[in-house]
C-alpha cells in the first residue's frame, strides 16, 4: 500500500459520523470499480499531482464504505465537500508540504480561445 497513507479517519455529514479506512481492501474495492491501479493513483495524491474528480470520489467511497457498506459515491463525494482536511490527511496527501497544499484546491482557471472557422473550400468533380 501507499506509504504515506494514514489509515482511518472520520468525518461528518448532516450531524452523522463516518469512518473512512484506506487498506488493501478499501484499494481493491477502488480498482473493481474503476479498473485502474488502486496503489499508483494513491502514489499520485501523495506526490501532489493532480487526478481526476471522479477518481477521487470513488478512493473515498472505497475508504467509507469498509465501516459503511451501503455508502454510496455521491455521499463520499459530499464527505469529501465537507470534510477536505480530514480526507486528505486518511489520503496522506503531500506528505511534508505546507498545509494549503494538503488537500486539492479549486481547479486552475482555464482561458479558451476560440477557434476560428475553416475556409470551405470545394471539390470540383468532372461530370462525365
Amino acid at each position: 500500500m501507499a506509504k504515506n497513507a494514514k489509515g482511518e479517519v472520520t468525518a461528518k455529514y448532516e450531524g452523522q459520523s463516518y469512518k473512512l479506512v484506506l487498506n488493501f481492501n478499501a484499494l481493491c474495492d477502488f480498482e473493481d470499480a474503476t479498473r485502474l491501479n488502486g496503489l499508483t493513483l494513491v502514489d499520485q495524491i501523495e506526490a501532489g499531482n493532480p487526478i481526476d474528480a471522479r477518481d477521487m470520489r470513488h478512493l473515498i467511497w472505497a475508504a467509507l464504505r469498509q465501516h459503511h457498506p451501503e455508502a454510496t459515491v455521491e455521499l463520499a463525494g459530499l464527505l469529501y465537500t465537507h470534510n477536505q482536511k480530514e480526507i486528505g490527511q486518511l489520503l496522506g496527501a503531500s506528505e511534508g508540504k505546507p498545509e494549503a497544499a494538503d488537500v486539492p484546491g479549486p481547479l486552475p482557471e482555464v482561458t479558451v480561445e476560440p477557434v476560428k472557422p475553416k475556409r470551405k473550400t470545394s471539390i470540383k468533380t468532372r461530370q462525365q
